[in-house]
């Protein structure tokens, strides 16, 4: 008796590639596509008798292949069992000079469909998302991102968490700061149970308590050296938490080799968004509709833009690019990943991560939401973007002179007009740029 398929196993999508360094670029920019946009897995073969044996395993499951060469393929036979009865749409990713042979080759196969090397990452309907993505709409294999569109917040997180078990790429957080994370979070955890779980890797503690001395957390004539159990006790448990969150990640992350993305200026713009943000809160600038939690507004703003750090370090290649047009015409990120096809833009990414995690979902909205708050925005969620924005205007983006965009919407929420966040600009100015340095190295390690 035949066993019956898992119905809760992932779909694949089947690569057979040629090795080579041309190869490799194009099936990371499909992890991106494939893995993230339509939480396909990839299973990826070198050699056509190996991808003949993982369609007849996978046959339920398999919904698209994909043949990335840059040498003919010798025989129709090698080809013809991708796409049986021509039900699995089968992908040529060829140099344009090999296209025209293999489509000779597949004549009379239904549902073959071919991308130039020359033209993949171009911005034209022949480009590869848009060859998969026209193909892919047609017969019904379905793109997250578009899918939650207009949907309620809960039926939206009901299908991206229906996704999640599917992506076998995205990176996960620090088992240690997701602990805080949900200690922070807990509104019946204790001081001794924070303390207690702190205590047990002493360089956060270490990197912990020279941050709490710095102006940016204690003032300006704080410079007292306080124990563990002082700070929670005279700072509260949910300031400490946050803190600690941010040294154990940023002395948690590193950067893969082959990437360059600049971690340094990340963390900078990411500290420096949730030091603005701490100034409007405890300085009286804004009109809250209601009280938003230290804890809240520190690791949102501080993981704002943690769907940037995913594509920079995995996707290097395809960050570079959204940097470069940034740089040609004057664009945020978010205009630049629009304009560039939105393949995983920063923002999904990051709420992805989130809600893998199991953080709260005002985290989760002001991380995926920060860009453009929307019409009605969560005061969490304008806080954020307002902050972001600030920083990037005081030179603390990830660029320098980054295009700085405040949405009404937000500003409304938090009763600010364009005049006012210019006065707060102002106000904040080089002083707090200085103390955000300090905080920054601080974190890292730097005596001070």
């Amino acid at each position: 008796m035949s066993a019956q398929p898992d119905p809760e196993a992932p779909d694949l999508a089947l690569i057979v590639r040629q090795p080579g360094r041309p190869q490799e670029l194009l099936i990371r920019y499909l992890t991106l596509l494939l893995n993230y946009r339509y939480g396909l897995e990839l299973v990826v073969v070198d050699r056509f008798v190996e991808a003949f044996s993982a369609m007849q395993r996978h046959r339920e499951r398999i919904r698209c292949a994909f043949v990335i060469r840059n040498r003919r393929v010798e025989s129709r036979a090698s080809i013809a069992p991708l796409s049986p009865e021509d039900e699995v749409p089968l992908f040529f990713l060829l140099p344009r000079s090999l296209i025209e042979e293999h489509r000779t080759l597949c004549h009379r196969m239904q549902n073959v469909h071919f991308c130039a090397w020359e033209t993949a990452f171009s911005h034209t309907d022949s480009a590869l998302t848009e060859v998969v993505g026209s193909v892919f709409a047609a017969q019904g294999i379905g793109d997250l991102a578009r899918e939650v569109e207009g949907l309620s917040p809960e039926e939206s997180e009901r299908r991206i968490e229906h996704r999640l078990a599917r992506l076998q790429t995205l990176p996960t957080l620090p088992e240690v700061a997701l602990r805080i994370m949900r200690l922070v979070e807990d509104p019946d955890s204790t001081v001794e149970e924070l303390e207690a779980l702190l205590t047990r890797d002493p360089a956060v503690v270490h990197r912990l308590l020279q941050v709490v001395g710095a102006a940016a957390i204690g003032g300006a004539t704080h410079r007292s050296r306080w124990t563990l159990h002082e700070a929670i006790v005279r700072l509260g448990r949910k300031q400490v938490g946050a803190i600690a969150l941010q040294v154990k990640l940023m002395n948690s992350l590193v950067r893969p080799e082959e990437s360059e993305f600049d971690l340094g200026r990340f963390w900078r713009h990411s500290v420096g968004t949730a030091v603005v943000a701490d100034r409007l809160c405890r300085g009286g600038h804004l009109r809250l509709p209601e009280a938003i939690g230290f804890d809240d507004y520190w690791i949102g703003a501080l993981l704002h833009d943690i769907g940037k750090l995913v594509l920079g370090f995995f996707f290097w290649p395809q960050f570079a690019e959204t940097l470069a047009k940034m740089d040609e015409a004057g664009r945020t990120f978010r205009e630049a990943e629009t304009e560039l096809g939105d393949l995983a833009n920063h923002e999904f990414l990051g709420r992805v991560l989130l809600q893998r995690a199991k953080v709260g979902k005002n985290l989760v909205e002001a991380v995926g939401s920060h860009e453009d708050p929307g019409e009605s925005p969560a005061p969490l969620v304008c806080l954020v973007h307002v902050a972001d924005n600030l920083a990037k205007g005081l030179d603390l983006g990830y660029r320098s002179g980054e295009k700085v965009v405040f949405r009404a919407s937000a500003l409304q929420t938090l009763g600010l007009e364009p005049g006012t966040v210019d006065e707060l600009k102002a106000s904040l100015g080089p002083a707090l740029v200085t103390e955000v340095d300090e905080l920054v190295e601080r974190c890292l390690g730097g005596e001070k």
